[in-house]
């Protein structure tokens, strides 16, 4: 049974089976099986879960404690607003643990959900709540609500068949996909996406002994599918995996009020550094173009197009408030402005005032009182634009 399959079977026997009650899921031999890319996930076959609902991220933090791990991250605020009803589950494996949203979860209408697995080992899982407009949901291929039945047969032709029955040609494939082969399958009510994000991670071994594993993800519209393959030399190890090549142009990450390539070149290293294959990863900057270069394992490419996708909304973010202090400096300016206006007024009413009362001939009584009935107001402006000013000042500070 496949993981999408063994994935359906079990979200169909936890909305069946009656509360506190637990099912026992056998782990197949293809999900047994020494993997070279899963030897830092967590390794766990026999996970036992006893949740007794409540929202998504209670469910992933709850699935976590018990696996001992801290390796999931969630994108969005909203995930504490999805809700998973119980799940009571005994042997599961941690990768078909954290994809039962996919079939369980409870989403608002405007929003589809995102679980990806990323890092050399794919052992980093991704949480996100994807947020479009109903319409657009309706009207994008991907994510349109499909049913249909695959006989058997490559990688290839299921994804042929996927693409047909969503009426989306997004699906861009590589590597050896004829000789992956897929089994027959019955997917009723799945999208384009689920079904992709689903296989991410499924792996066969081939008669020669070799590992090869489908690698899924989503990048400017477009999924990339692609068939890795490890070989085993004469030990029994597993070879390095293939070194790849990808840039990134990163100008819009860099400017006032946003990132230093410092920053960026910082983050980028620590998550390769994390992921284990710094050393067979070459990361350059070339400051003319504004391009970051890196070579490396597929996954860590993956795991440096995540990062810097992070790093985009930190930018924003940055700039955001960078913006906002940048115009409260110019109201704080343009009411200092005001001020020192009103205090010079207010000092030219209390000079004629005072040379009235001293007896200057040229100082009328009308001309004094005048300025002297003005006083009052001119104060009462002084004391509103000192309070606005200090106010100004004070969430500036605050923001510093």
């Amino acid at each position: 049974m496949t993981r999408l399959k063994t994935l359906a079977a079990m979200a169909l026997a936890v909305a069946l089976i009656p509360a506190g009650a637990a099912i026992a899921q056998d782990p197949s031999a293809e999900d047994r099986a020494a993997s070279v890319w899963s030897a830092s996930l967590p390794s766990i076959d026999n996970l036992d879960i006893d949740f007794p609902g409540g929202t998504l991220r209670e469910y992933l933090g709850h699935l976590q404690s018990r696996a001992g791990v801290n390796n999931v991250v969630t994108r969005s605020k909203e995930i504490g607003e999805v809700t998973m009803p119980a799940v009571n589950l005994t042997r599961v494996t941690f990768a078909d643990a954290i994809e039962l949203p996919y079939f369980l979860a409870t989403l608002p209408e405007d929003r589809w959900l995102s679980i990806e697995a990323v890092g050399s080992n794919k052992s980093i899982f991704v949480v996100d709540l994807r947020s479009q407009e109903a319409s657009s949901m309706i009207s994008d291929p991907a994510n349109r609500s499909i049913s249909f039945d695959f006989d058997g047969g490559s990688l290839s032709q299921f994804v042929a068949a996927l693409q047909d029955a969503a009426g989306a040609q997004k699906v861009l494939l590589r590597g050896e996909t004829e000789n992956f082969e897929m089994p027959p399958l019955e997917l009723e009510n799945v999208t384009l996406h689920s079904v992709l994000m689903a296989i991410n991670g499924d792996q066969r071994q081939t008669a020669t002994g070799d590992q090869t594993r489908v690698s899924s993800f989503y990048r400017d519209g477009v999924y990339v599918v692609e068939v890795e393959q490890a070989r085993r030399n004469a030990s029994g190890a597993a070879e390095t995996a293939e070194v790849r090549s990808s840039s990134w142009t990163v100008i819009d990450l860099l400017g006032p009020g946003r990132l230093e390539i410092d920053d960026v070149l910082s983050a980028v290293e620590a998550a390769v550094e994390v992921s284990g294959t710094g050393a067979s990863t070459k990361i350059r900057f070339h400051e003319p173009s504004s391009l970051l270069i890196a070579s490396g394992p597929f996954d860590t490419l993956q795991l440096v197009d995540l990062t810097l996708e992070k790093l985009e909304e930190t930018a924003d973010r940055r700039f955001a408030k960078y913006a906002e202090r940048r115009e409260l400096r110019a109201q704080l300016a343009q009411v200092e402005a005001k001020l020192q206006e009103f205090r010079d007024a207010v000092t030219q009413a209390e000079d004629i005032v005072a040379a009235f009362e001293a007896g200057d001939p040229d100082t009328t009584q009308r001309k004094a009182s005048f300025y002297e009935s003005r006083l009052g107001p001119l104060l009462d402006q002084v004391a509103d634009l000192r309070a606005r000013a200090e106010a100004i000042r004070f969430e500036l500070s605050e923001q510093e």
